[in-house]
């Protein structure tokens, strides 16, 4: 960095104030401008706390960040992909080895699904019709319900 020039932090005013405020409502407690060029402040504040400074500002943006970076990311269509072919790898090795009680509880394939579904990233009709492994994820769900996956 140059002598003289300053590095400029900037960070977004409305997430900082979320960060401080979880419960705030960015429509009706407070309102922050922006001039178009990055520059952002405060135009409306209705909450009985202070306006926080720019420390406190600085700080709830770090609170933002590290509440953001705990939540779970929904999986991706290319992770579903893996997890489908992972699961069609197994059943393959699986009647390879002449397996029968391959959809077993137990067994990873199910689990996923299981997991799939509980998540409601696929329905029990999108569980491939291969040998019997609809049934079992149907009859699990039947017989001990999603939450015990």
């Amino acid at each position: 960095m140059a002598i003289g020039v300053r590095k400029i932090e900037r960070f977004n005013i409305a997430l900082a104030i979320t960060g401080l405020f979880p419960e705030a409502d960015s429509s009706r407690d407070f309102i922050v401008m922006d001039d178009g060029y990055g520059n952002q402040w405060i135009a409306e504040w209705h909450l009985d706390a202070p306006i926080p400074t720019k420390e406190e500002l600085r700080e709830g943006y770090k609170k933002y960040l590290e509440a953001e970076a705990k939540k779970p990311r929904p999986a991706s269509l290319k992770e579903l992909r893996l997890e489908k072919d992972l699961a069609i790898a197994e059943i393959t090795r699986a009647l390879a080895g002449n397996t029968r009680d391959v959809f077993t509880k137990e067994s990873s394939v199910v689990g996923t699904w299981l997991r799939l579904i509980k998540q409601e990233i696929v329905t029990a009709e999108d569980v491939p019709e291969f040998l019997n492994l609809r049934e079992v994820v149907l009859h699990t769900i039947e017989e001990d319900g999603l939450w015990n996956v």
